[in-house]
């Protein structure tokens, strides 16, 4: 006999949550600080002001400024299936901006933090056109 109702759900995920060290916290705690600092220095690159940075939503809304992106584009972020496609546009769209190749946009999607350090404190000049 199962020991729940549903023969494929075996209660070993709430188990593992209980096996969140202090450690793991720590580490997640110290990357979305420092992808905070990135986003800082990016708007900082894009003539924007660096407390957009630190506001939840709001930093989202300029960073499709920064990409150049419409306003409704954050709106159909809400649609689960076009997330992803929505931000990949627009991380190719800040890439581009930025002088650099799609490849990068796509790594961005992939490794978020590491390629927004790299954006960041590279030497890489915004641009407007």
């Amino acid at each position: 006999m199962p020991n729940s109702l549903i023969p494929w759900f075996d209660a070993s995920w709430f188990d593992s949550i209980s096996r969140i060290t202090p450690q793991s916290w720590c580490v997640w705690w110290l990357i979305f600080i420092f992808t905070i600092i990135c986003m800082w220095k990016i708007f900082e690159k894009a003539w924007k002001k660096w407390r957009y940075s630190i506001i939840p939503l709001y930093n989202v809304f300029k960073w499709f400024q920064v990409s150049w992106m419409s306003w409704w584009w954050v709106i159909s972020m809400i649609i689960p299936p076009l997330f992803l496609i929505v931000l990949f546009i627009s991380y190719f769209k800040v890439s581009k901006r930025f002088w650099k190749w799609i490849l990068f946009g796509i790594w961005m999607l992939v490794l978020n933090p590491i390629f927004l350090w790299i954006l960041a404190f590279s030497d890489t000049k915004y641009s407007n056109k």
